[in-house]
């Protein structure tokens, strides 16, 4: 009789153990697709965010809202993007791009006999505007900053306060040549192509790395 429950016991306990062996096995292989799955929907979830308010704020853009002013359009693009980190410190920036052809009829009509040879019949940056933290992510259609000389001997910056390039400058130089100009959108000539970029940094999600890779940020691009 005792023999009998000694072997009832160790079946017992033999089922247990295969038992726990069977959980660790599933378990091992349901974790990282449990947290692949977290990461691939807050992924996605921000993907449409950032994707809506590119949209949403590059239209206001091409309708001639002014971004350069830090009060009532700043606070309505605050509100637009709801939830993403649109600050001068934070995860999230838009920026704002206007880019025309340049042909040899500008030069002229500026009172210049020739453009720069890199510069005519090439999309330039005319203005360049942006929210949030300008330290996220540059320009994918080229960053010109600092200051240059105009026509009247005075070193001035590149954008104004407006964020607004002179003719003389974007005339001229050639920092201001926009790149990827193959993936632009046709328009006639002398009419503006209005480009927002946002990017917002994804902080909250970077404990999954170790079961999924999890992307540094979402980046959208839209043109009016």
């Amino acid at each position: 009789m005792a023999h009998r429950q000694l072997v009832k016991s160790t079946r017992r306990g033999s089922s247990q153990g295969t038992a726990l062996i069977e959980f660790a096995i599933v378990m091992g292989i349901m974790t990282p697709l449990f947290f692949g799955m977290v990461a691939i929907g807050l992924s996605s979830t921000s993907a449409v965010q950032t994707t809506q308010l590119t949209r949403d704020l590059g239209h206001m853009y091409s309708l001639g809202v002014d971004f350069s002013s830090a009060t009532t359009n700043d606070e309505e693009a605050q509100t637009i993007a709801m939830n993403l980190p649109l600050t001068a410190n934070g995860d999230g920036l838009v920026i704002f791009t206007q880019i025309k052809e340049v042909t040899a009829a500008d030069c002229i009509a500026n009172g210049l006999a020739v453009c720069a040879n890199t510069t005519t019949n090439h999309f330039v940056i005319t203005q360049r505007l942006t929210l949030g933290n300008p330290s996220l992510k540059t320009s994918s259609f080229g960053n010109p900053s600092g200051n240059y000389t105009n026509t009247a001997g005075t070193s001035v910056p590149i954008f104004n306060s407006q964020g607004n390039a002179a003719p003389d400058a974007y005339l001229k130089l050639t920092s201001m040549v926009a790149s990827l100009t193959s993936a632009l959108p046709g328009v006639a000539t002398g009419n503006p192509i209005y480009v927002t970029e946002s990017y917002f940094r994804l902080p909250s999600i970077q404990y999954l790395s170790p079961f999924a890779a999890t992307p540094d940020g979402v980046y959208t691009i839209c043109y009016f």
